[in-house]
């Protein structure tokens, strides 16, 4: 099964999505159209013509294998902000998406066991992680309105947002194990940069699909859109086109990329490493003649650089009030579990992951860095 191109999303008009804004568009549709609700929901297999799980998958799913007390304990935990009036309630906010393409907002939950008997009562098919927020005795979010206390921080990739022509499955828009090294590689960056900040501790998780989530853990200073703002544009300056759309094709520019910063040193890795990235670009991707080009004029490690860094989905990042796809949920297409990816040299497509296992070693990781 993982020697498979598996499809997401083909078009803006395709109704199923990663992560929601507030209104529940896309981040990159925001403002251009409505989500469409699909007419009739489909059931999953792993194919790529199905889109949305059966009930009894979601039930198997959630009642056996969502490690619903991990993922409490790393999202959820709640510091109440300073001066905050005793008699106030803050809890972590999230949302269900159902098969049929309905929504529904502010669900908060005061243990594991709540969210899970909640989970299971409801059957979404998959659950979106927002901020934390001040809530009333009901539940419900006292000011919509207001900036969030403890928002999510998350670097969203999907690597059709790379430009290469990827000769594996690019066409299609799909991704597979050959060209997992693109996002990898992203991974690599992301966490560089991370730790160069000193944001937080980052982990990263598979999308499900097409790329990586990577969640910055910890009490995290950057709570305002500005600050996020600046985080998108420094870690996006590395290359000229970082905010270029997808296109039809991809030309290496005759401009150099940042490679001085410390954190894209560390994301190159070792000379051997750079080697590999160098021959992936250059045969895998079948690049050779751009690449050889652009390493003439500014050098090996700046045409890796244009090519492999990663161009981010910025709205994700960049709005407090965000929300995305939870860790270890099911994709709603591909029916692959969102798990924990440990290191850069991990490929969902050609690794086996037991979720249960894997969040049971993410917990076991954070629990060594406190």
């Amino acid at each position: 099964m993982y020697d498979k191109c598996l499809l997401q999303r083909r078009s803006v008009s395709d109704p199923v999505y990663d992560c929601l804004e507030e209104d529940g568009s896309e981040p990159f549709s925001k403002g251009d159209r409505q989500v469409t609700k699909p007419k009739s929901t489909t059931t999953t297999t792993n194919t790529i013509t199905h889109k949305f799980a059966p009930s009894t998958h979601l039930t198997s799913h959630w009642a056996s294998v969502f490690p619903f007390q991990a993922v409490f304990e790393i999202l959820a935990p709640v510091v109440r902000p300073p001066g905050a009036p005793d008699t106030s309630t803050y809890r972590r906010e999230f949302q269900f998406t159902y098969p049929s393409g309905n929504w529904t907002r502010s669900r908060v939950f005061d243990s594991a066991a709540d969210m899970h008997a909640k989970v299971l009562k409801a059957l979404p098919a998959t659950v979106h992680v927002g901020p934390i927020r001040e809530v009333d005795a009901a539940g419900s979010v006292v000011d919509d309105d207001r900036e969030p206390f403890q928002p999510t921080l998350v670097f969203d990739v999907d690597i059709n947002d790379n430009l290469i022509p990827r000769p594996c499955c690019g066409v299609t828009g799909a991704a597979c194990g050959t060209c997992w090294p693109i996002a990898a590689f992203a991974q690599r960056a992301i966490c560089a940069f991370a730790q160069s900040m000193d944001l937080g501790t980052p982990v990263c998780f598979f999308s499900g699909c097409k790329g990586i989530h990577v969640w910055i853990l910890g009490e995290t200073r950057l709570y305002k859109s500005e600050a996020r703002e600046g985080l998108v544009s420094y870690l996006s300056s590395v290359v000229a086109d970082a905010g270029t759309k997808p296109g039809d094709g991809y030309t290496i520019p005759d401009r150099e990329a940042a490679t001085s910063p410390n954190f894209v040193q560390a994301a190159l890795g070792s000379e051997i490493e750079r080697m590999k990235l160098a021959a992936f670009v250059c045969d895998t991707m079948g690049l050779r003649t751009q690449f050889e080009r652009h390493e003439h004029c500014h050098g090996r490690d700046s045409a890796i650089t244009h090519v492999l860094w990663p161009r981010i989905d910025a709205q994700v990042t960049r709005d407090p009030k965000h929300k995305i796809k939870a860790p270890f949920c099911v994709h709603p297409r591909t029916s692959r579990v969102c798990v924990w990816l440990e290191s850069p040299n991990v490929n969902p497509y050609t690794t086996e992951i037991d979720p249960l296992e894997n969040a049971a070693a993410l917990a076991r990781a954070l629990s060594q860095k406190k």
